[in-house]
């Protein structure tokens, strides 16, 4: 998305600050892109 308006794409943090070194390096990892699996419990 960035990309398409000629800006380099950017990890954020929700707070949309500039992400740790442990944060980015945990997101770059296996283990950071873990499948997770989400369940819907109807009401």
């Amino acid at each position: 998305m960035a990309a398409a308006i000629g800006r380099p794409p950017r990890q954020r943090t929700t707070e949309y600050g500039t992400p740790s070194a442990e944060r980015l390096a945990t997101a770059r990892s296996e283990e950071g892109r873990a499948r997770l699996t989400l369940s819907i419990t109807p009401r």
